[in-house]
């Protein structure tokens, strides 16, 4: 009578790779920026909370989703405009929080509850912008 091979061993080892596969796809999606239009010299920083760009010059539209740590949750949207022109928006569901235009250097908070979908529009502008959650305490 042969014994036959016991392979949960096995299936421990794909469950648990299939399991990371997804948790990092989950934590990717979450930092990926949308993008339709020419970068130059653009850099920046995105994760699953915010989204910091630094740029020679960007043209076209860009969007990323930010999630909130809490609910609600204070954001913090700044730009710096050195030439041409950026508009930022910020929608949670069908509801826009912030619909800033042709916007100049400076920041604004809003109020935000459950993720919030950012629009960024930019013609030949050169600079920077940045979407963040406010620390606790940190308010301006």
């Amino acid at each position: 009578m042969k014994k036959k091979k016991d392979n949960s061993g096995m299936y421990l080892l794909i469950l648990s790779l299939v399991g990371m596969m997804l948790i990092g796809l989950y934590f990717f999606a979450g930092s990926t920026v949308k993008s339709s239009g020419t970068k130059i010299g653009y850099t920046d920083n995105a994760t699953r909370y915010s989204w910091h760009a630094e740029y020679e010059q960007i043209d076209g539209t860009f969007s990323k989703t930010i999630y909130p740590r809490t609910n609600p949750q204070e954001i913090s949207i700044s730009a710096e405009t050195i030439d041409g022109s950026i508009s930022i928006l910020a929608e949670c569901g069908d509801e826009v929080l912030f619909e800033g235009k042709d916007l100049q250097s400076g920041h604004t908070h809003i109020l935000a509850e459950g993720k919030v979908k950012i629009t960024v529009t930019a013609e030949n502008h050169k600079g920077s912008f940045s979407i963040s959650h406010v620390e606790e305490g940190h308010s301006h």
